[in-house]
């Protein structure tokens, strides 16, 4: 039995008040938890309200009673139940995982692009010669600091990106996963540099692997909000 649309809405909003405030999260929930009711539908044979109920407190979840004075009666009575949502925890958990190693993916992918797909490979290759011409026309000193600057601004960016543009759509935390494995060679820079800089290849290939990690971050970051724009919209629409 397939969910009308008002339905996979109601599951949506419902997910948001118990907590899940980010889209990237909630989208990816969603799905579970629409397959999750419709095959309680068929199999318990309930309608759809009791069926969400069964998937929720089959994650965990419990029923909580709010018990309130009757003074007319001078007894206590039961106001209301809720559902708590601390078996969302574990879900969330592994969805983060699932949204990291297929995010690291697509970073991998775009990276990898870079150097083996037009137009992409031309840009790579013009970075090589700037790099290039750069390590070999430059002081030490000079070298250094634009390395620095080169690899800082998308690291910088992204952190504007995510306060001014995906706040409510992407968690913190995904947002920095996506960015972690392109912000090692900003922190190593200062443990290497004496190394790569004994090499003008070895800081050549430490620098264009820098640049197009960072660069593939954004783009990265910038393809789950168009993905995530899109979904929503097919929902709300």
């Amino acid at each position: 039995m397939k969910l009308t649309k008002q339905q996979i809405q109601y599951i949506d909003s419902y997910l948001s008040i118990s907590g899940i405030s980010y889209l990237d999260l909630r989208m990816e929930l969603l799905d579970h938890f629409v397959l999750a009711t419709e095959d309680e539908m068929i199999n318990a044979n309930v309608d759809f309200e009791e069926a969400l109920k069964m998937v929720a407190l089959s994650f965990g979840n419990k029923i909580s009673s709010k018990y309130v004075l009757d003074k007319k009666e001078w007894k206590w009575k039961i106001e209301e139940n809720k559902q708590t949502n601390e078996g969302f925890q574990k879900l969330i958990k592994e969805k983060r995982k699932q949204i990291h190693w297929s995010q690291q993916r697509e970073l991998f992918k775009i990276a990898l692009s870079f150097l083996i797909k037009t137009p992409k490979n031309i840009i790579a290759f013009g970075i090589i010669f700037c790099l290039y011409f750069a390590t070999t026309t430059l002081d030490f000193a000079t070298i250094k600091l634009l390395l620095l600057f080169s690899v800082a601004i998308p690291q910088i960016a992204q952190f504007f990106f995510h306060f001014k543009k995906y706040k409510k759509m992407i968690s913190g935390e995904n947002v920095l996963s996506v960015m972690a494995l392109p912000s090692l060679f900003l922190y190593m820079f200062s443990v290497v540099d004496e190394i790569l800089f004994e090499n003008q290849w070895l800081l050549l290939t430490y620098w264009l692997f820098a640049l197009v990690l960072n660069i593939s971050g954004l783009i990265t970051i910038s393809n789950i909000r168009k993905r995530l724009v899109s979904q929503y919209k097919l929902l709300t629409t």
